[in-house]
């Protein structure tokens, strides 16, 4: 269940076509899940400052069940930069706050996962 949330100042008509397709190709290799459970909200136009100033920046919300971690989210996190520079939001401008998800906490398919293992 990994979810991935990404609110940015950068306007949506910036945003390349293909843009959130290859988004998750890319967010789904780094998390090293299966696509049919991927899930990526892009956000574009929000009102943000960051660092006092309004220039190109980015929060991302990374939650997944498991394949979180010290190293992961390192790997994680230099795939999403990446992505992000192609907005113009440099890797100074952006955090990404990562969460280990149980489970119980995630409903789907009528259930949680917890009841799907």
């Amino acid at each position: 269940m990994p979810l991935l949330e990404i609110f940015t100042n950068v306007k949506s008509d910036a945003i390349p076509d293909g843009f959130l397709k290859n988004l998750n190709s890319v967010w789904q290799k780094a998390i090293g899940k299966p696509m049919q459970y991927m899930c990526v909200r892009l956000a574009p136009g929000e009102t943000m400052n960051f660092g006092g100033t309004a220039e190109p920046c980015a929060l991302l919300n990374v939650r997944s069940i498991g394949n979180l971690g010290k190293e992961e989210n390192n790997a994680i996190s230099k795939a999403l930069t990446a992505e992000m520079g192609k907005l113009g939001v440099a890797p100074d401008r952006m955090y990404a706050v990562f969460t280990d998800i149980s489970p119980q906490d995630v409903g789907f398919k009528n259930t949680t996962f917890a009841f799907l293992a």
